[in-house]
């Protein structure tokens, strides 16, 4: 997908298993705070992520899967539909019930939620 990177508003917090949140702080050497309201602590002064290889699934997601789509346009090749995205989870043995529910329902509108408290 060309992605036109003006996603970075959304970037954070996302739902992550334990096994994503351990192997992101492990090799970033920092933990993760957690705050409703605040942006990825892991996106640099420039908007990018500076753990990109090791995203987790619900950002490796976004833009190309059912109920994720990218809200600026970009359109992938060949979207992952729901029943795929679940089954990732599934195969990563992720767990945590707010991604799976994101990943059934409409991430997008959740994050504008998020995105309209953050601005107050």
């Amino acid at each position: 997908m060309e992605c036109k990177g003006l996603c970075q508003e959304y970037c954070g917090p996302v739902p992550v298993s334990k096994r994503e949140r351990t192997r992101i702080q492990r090799a970033a050497g920092r933990k993760v705070i957690v705050d409703e309201n605040a942006a990825c602590p892991y996106l640099s002064e420039e908007g990018a992520c500076t753990v990109y290889k090791l995203r987790p699934l619900m950002c490796r997601l976004w833009g190309i899967a059912e109920g994720i789509r990218c809200p600026h346009g970009c359109v992938p090749e060949r979207p992952v539909s729901r029943q795929e995205a679940l089954q990732m989870a599934t195969e990563l043995g992720i767990e945590n019930s707010s991604l799976l529910a994101e990943l059934r329902g409409d991430a997008i509108a959740g994050y504008e939620a998020k995105l309209r408290r953050r601005r107050g």
